[in-house]
């Protein structure tokens, strides 16, 4: 599981588009997504069109970031 954090004021609305227009089964709860699978966090590296110094990504099963 990953844990993609959003800075910003529309953050959750961001994530939400994202994942809709994605077609991605995620958890969005305020600025932060759940993403559950690999897949997922490939998906989001390949089209995610923001701005990635506003991004950082958890990866909760080896507690590190991971940096873009």
């Amino acid at each position: 599981m990953y844990i993609v954090v959003l800075q910003g004021a529309d953050a959750t609305q961001r994530l939400k588009t994202w994942a809709r227009d994605n077609r991605q089964q995620v958890a969005v709860d305020g600025n932060r997504m759940r993403l559950y699978e690999q897949n997922s966090l490939v998906t989001f590296q390949m089209t995610w069109r923001g701005d990635w110094s506003a991004v950082a990504i958890w990866d909760v099963w080896n507690r590190r970031h991971i940096h873009l």
